[in-house]
């Protein structure tokens, strides 16, 4: 069971350096629209923030972020388990309000709103985050956040879904150590301690602002320029078989395009990349 801190949702203002950058009027216009102010919902230790937002979906409102400190049973894509520690940001936001895609790009959009506010939030503190086709952030080199967007569909229509989160911020050299791949922390880039609730408001914030306020095509644009691997030689592991080729770009469904050597153009919505992180 989950030993939560608040019984209902709840904001937390932003405090300190960060809270500057978000009080800019130019920073991020959306913190002046009530309808775009995350409700965060605070817990201690929980299975995973994806579980407990989906059991309680009906209740949640669009725009609550289930936030916990640690996750007994994360999980990553494939049902592969997420190491969360104490130290880290394991978030779920809950979107009632879907974004106007086709059905067959709800998932990918989700997912790489997310990422995308991810890196917006780590570029407020200096770094320079990039994407990792499908659901990865990376900062030179080693991986600091992953998504999962779990969608729920009502006639062929994206009804509701949850969209985790897990960041890396606190975690140190010994628990990433413990992942068994290339892994790296907020305060392990930066050389500090960082203060995991505003990085949590900001990167809550924006999702909620790019999720109603960026287009279909901008959002993919945005993408696309923090995309690494572009143009270069990719490996992707699907479900069926194995494709190597050159990753050219993203469809209108956000799968990925590969061009193999044979010149036969593969979209991939669903697989593990290996490409060049420069």
């Amino acid at each position: 069971m989950a030993a939560e801190r608040s019984v209902g949702p709840r904001s937390v203002q932003p405090e300190g350096a960060l809270a500057a950058l978000l009080a800019e009027p130019n920073a991020l216009p959306s913190l002046s629209r009530p309808s775009l102010v995350p409700q965060l919902m605070w817990l201690d230790t929980v299975d995973s923030t994806n579980a407990y937002a989906t059991q309680r979906l009906d209740a949640l409102s669009h725009g609550t972020f289930v936030v916990a400190k640690r996750q007994t049973g994360g999980r990553g894509r494939n049902g592969r388990s997420w190491h969360s520690p104490v130290g880290g940001i394991y978030m779920s936001a809950v979107v009632k309000s879907p974004p106007s895609c086709p059905p067959s790009a709800a998932s990918g959009v989700l997912t790489l709103t997310m990422a995308l506010a991810v890196c917006d939030g780590l570029d407020r503190l200096g770094m320079k985050p990039v994407l990792k086709w499908p659901n990865d952030v990376f900062v030179e080199g080693e991986k600091i956040a992953g998504v999962l967007a779990q969608a729920t569909y009502e006639g062929g229509r994206l009804s509701s879904a949850v969209v985790g989160v897990g960041i890396n911020v606190n975690t140190n050299r010994e628990e990433l150590s413990s992942v068994g791949r290339p892994a790296t922390s907020v305060a392990v880039c930066l050389g500090r301690p960082q203060d995991a609730r505003n990085l949590t408001y900001a990167v809550a914030e924006r999702f909620l602002h790019r999720l109603g306020a960026a287009g279909y095509d901008g959002l993919r644009r945005d993408v696309l320029e923090r995309m690494v691997g572009l143009e270069g030689p990719v490996v992707v592991a699907t479900p069926r078989n194995t494709v190597r080729g050159r990753a050219m770009g993203l469809d209108e469904d956000f799968r990925l395009r590969v061009v193999d050597e044979a010149g036969r153009t593969h979209l991939i919505s669903v697989g593990d990349a290996c490409c060049s992180m420069a």
